[in-house]
């Protein structure tokens, strides 16, 4: 769990590179005048960065939550009925150690699809506000 949990570590990279696309793409979309498709790219590129937000959110929970879980079915169990207990979790099947890690790496692989998409996006917008603006001189 402690390796899953270190790999996991490596999404706040991702976060941080998600928080600076999304601050360029605030400056960039309050510089004036942009075309429908510059438009497009920076709305896009910062409604990724809200998903991208929540992603990286659960993947550092989980991060955390595999370092202080101990790998026993006991104690995961106990876990599982304090998250039922809150109202987090429908009752269900106790999970193990590996279907969590499963889970939570799977979690990380979206958190970096979304920051990918949302660099994209943002590129996508910024080249064609470049475009417009040469076009115009």
């Amino acid at each position: 769990m402690r390796v899953a949990a270190s790999l996991l570590g490596s999404g706040r990279v991702a976060a941080q590179a998600g928080h600076a696309a999304a601050v360029v793409a605030g400056v960039a979309s309050t510089t004036g005048r942009l075309s429908v498709p510059a438009a497009a790219g920076l709305a896009t590129s910062l409604a990724l960065w809200v998903a991208h937000c929540w992603a990286a959110l659960r993947v550092s929970l989980d991060a955390r939550l595999l370092t202080v879980l101990e790998p026993d079915d006991q104690a995961l169990g106990q876990f599982d009925a304090l998250l039922e207990h809150w109202h987090l979790r429908s009752r269900g099947e106790v999970r193990g150690a590996e279907d969590r890690c499963r889970a939570a790496v799977g979690l990380w692989r979206r958190q970096l699809l979304l920051c990918a998409l949302q660099i994209v996006a943002l590129l996508v917008g910024l080249g064609a506000s470049l475009a417009t603006t040469a076009g115009t001189r």
